[in-house]
């Protein structure tokens, strides 16, 4: 673990990151919509946490870099509306706005394969199909 640590200097990949995204709202007003982002996401599976601190936008993001996030999901009123946020990384780049669906398959997506050794090892698992369940 130390050696990873090291090596990786705290940036985990997305896939074993504890913290994988956080929604940060621009302000009160957004508070409703980032915790529903923020749900949607917590119930697909993702490490994530939602900012309710008062504070200016920059500030917010920056606070995500430092703690590590990989994955920092901007949502405001104007995002609200049409159902979107805006998303950054904790390296400052911007992928800029999507819809939350696309972009929960696009987190998806940074999962890695199943190697072949856990399809073999899950091969002979309890299925309920066998059993008419």
């Amino acid at each position: 673990m130390a050696i990873l640590i090291e090596h990786l200097a705290g940036k985990w990949p997305f896939w074993m990151s504890p913290r994988q995204c956080i929604v940060v709202p621009i302000s009160e007003k957004s508070f409703e919509y980032a915790e529903s982002v923020y749900r949607y996401l917590h119930k697909l599976g993702y490490e994530c946490d939602w900012d309710r601190s008062n504070g200016q936008l920059n500030k917010k993001i920056r606070n995500a870099q430092l703690a590590q996030w990989n994955y920092i999901i901007v949502c405001g009123e104007e995002e609200a509306k049409d159902g979107l946020v805006d998303v950054r990384t904790r390296d400052n780049q911007r992928h800029g706005k999507m819809r939350v669906d696309e972009l929960a398959r696009r987190l998806a997506e940074e999962k890695p394969a199943e190697s072949k050794c856990y399809n073999e090892f899950y091969a002979s698992a309890w299925d309920p199909t066998k059993f008419g369940l």
